[in-house]
């Protein structure tokens, strides 16, 4: 009797605190973002710098055209220097990639497509990426449903830090 009452308790508190830890963890990231994303970019030097094929620069801009901070928000703009980005090796330009094809932003939706960027970014040890994937398994989109290998990436991005991946393992 004590034990379903723990369990259930227990249940009730995690439903209560994920939210939490979802606005939390976004009140986290807009704090720690001054560094690039929350201050203006100067859009003709990142422009010149990903003319001169540098990753870091074509991400960049590419996120800028996803935020619309500076420029009319263009997904498909978007999507050009994240290719540029990828081309060159950068993870986080993957993640960002298989977000567009998630959610058909840019790019036609394509779970598939998403599913792989989602995975070389993961497996390089991005935990936004491991922690999407591991909803792609758990839905079953791109690849066939399989609670295993989602509780397994969740389990690699929480312990990577990523609260909304606790939120997620917690909640299977």
């Amino acid at each position: 009797m004590y034990s379903r009452l723990f369990s259930l308790a227990t249940c009730l508190f995690l439903l209560w605190l994920c939210p939490l830890a979802l606005i939390v963890d976004a009140q986290q990231r807009e704090k720690g973002s001054t560094n690039s994303e929350s201050v203006a970019p100067d859009i003709a030097n990142l422009r010149d710098q990903a003319s001169r094929a540098d990753a870091m620069a074509e991400y960049r801009l590419g996120r800028v055209y996803m935020k619309g901070t500076g420029v009319p928000v263009d997904y498909k703009e978007a999507a050009k220097y994240l290719y540029a980005a990828d081309e060159q090796g950068l993870t986080e330009a993957k993640a960002v990639l298989g977000y567009l094809y998630e959610n058909g932003k840019g790019v036609p939706r394509d779970y598939r497509r998403a599913f792989d960027y989602y995975a070389a970014a993961a497996k390089q040890g991005d935990v936004t990426a491991a922690n999407n994937l591991a909803a792609m398994y758990e839905h079953g989109r791109g690849v066939r449903k399989d609670i295993g290998k989602a509780v397994d990436w969740y389990g690699h991005a929480a312990e990577g830090g990523n609260v909304v991946a606790q939120c997620n393992l917690a909640t299977l």
